[in-house]
């Protein structure tokens, strides 16, 4: 099994980690706000982008 060394995440699950609605992530991916990769019409999300999120969850 190979690790991934830079996860990324699906909208529902960075949702969860946020703390909002999927919605509301899907919309920060809109607006540039939080990066993601797309491949067809699945986004993911790497964890990197995440970290200043998760940062203020925590403040």
């Amino acid at each position: 099994m190979v690790s991934n060394p830079h996860p990324a995440y699906k909208p529902r699950e960075a949702a969860a980690l946020m703390n909002v609605h999927i919605n509301t992530v899907y919309r920060m991916i809109q607006d540039g706000r939080l990066p993601s990769v797309r491949a067809g019409r699945v986004h993911r999300i790497p964890a990197s982008a995440l970290i200043p999120y998760l940062g203020k969850a925590a403040a």
